[in-house]
């Protein structure tokens, strides 16, 4: 129960003699308005136009802070540390001209996974799978220089990430091992960029390294 109390002494009562209230809100933390039950993703917003939380039909959740402001940028960041290949999934909706102009970018240690700006209202999914290690995942919702329309937002809800069963040969993470993941694992060969690919995957002799040996093996 919050109470705001105007106590008025028994001597002058001078013209005007008030008190005034206005936009009162409670803050839900970013990371309670923004993690799956049990989860425990920290988020930080920084900047002049950072994320702020909403409930809205039964929904918590975090919005862009630069709606209606033209050349701006509104950023929410988190760091998390990954023992193996886990799925990061996330809710997002957005309002704004459409799929050309104002949009969010979605990254992990700076490289884009997703960039989506639309003129619509509705919840979506989104999942990506992110290597073990420690990762930085940024949502910045970018304004350009010209039309601001009513709405304007980028919304995040429910982030979670779950750890994924590695499966023995599959270089290319569909859950399935196919021929397309030798083709893979020949590619990830020849451009001699293997560490991208776990040994618990791609180490199909057994061995502790992946070499050729394993592409005949998967064979």
């Amino acid at each position: 129960t919050l109470t705001w109390t105007y106590t008025k002494d028994s001597s002058v009562n001078p013209e005007g003699d008030y008190f005034a209230v206005d936009n009162v809100a409670l803050k839900i933390p970013l990371d309670r308005a923004l993690n799956v039950s049990g989860g425990n993703i920290h988020f930080t917003t920084v900047g002049n136009y950072p994320w702020f939380t909403l409930s809205e039909g039964g929904r918590t959740y975090a919005q862009s802070g630069n709606q209606g402001i033209a050349s701006s940028s509104s950023e929410l960041t988190a760091t998390v540390n990954l023992s193996q290949v886990s799925c990061l999934s996330f809710e997002f909706k957005a309002w704004g001209e459409g799929t050309s102009y104002d949009r969010c970018v979605f990254s992990v240690d700076g490289v884009t996974q997703f960039s989506y700006g639309a003129r619509d209202n509705n919840w979506e999914i989104y999942k990506v799978d992110i290597p073990s290690g420690n990762h930085t995942l940024s949502w910045i919702y970018i304004k350009d220089s010209s039309v601001n329309p009513e709405g304007d937002y980028f919304a995040v809800d429910n982030v979670s990430i779950t750890a994924k069963t590695a499966v023995l040969g599959d270089v290319d993470g569909d859950d399935n091992v196919t021929i397309s993941d030798v083709t893979a694992l020949i590619d990830l060969l020849l451009s001699d960029n293997t560490s991208s690919v776990g040994l618990s995957v791609a180490d199909c002799d057994g061995d502790n390294n992946v070499t050729i040996s394993d592409v005949t093996a998967l064979i």
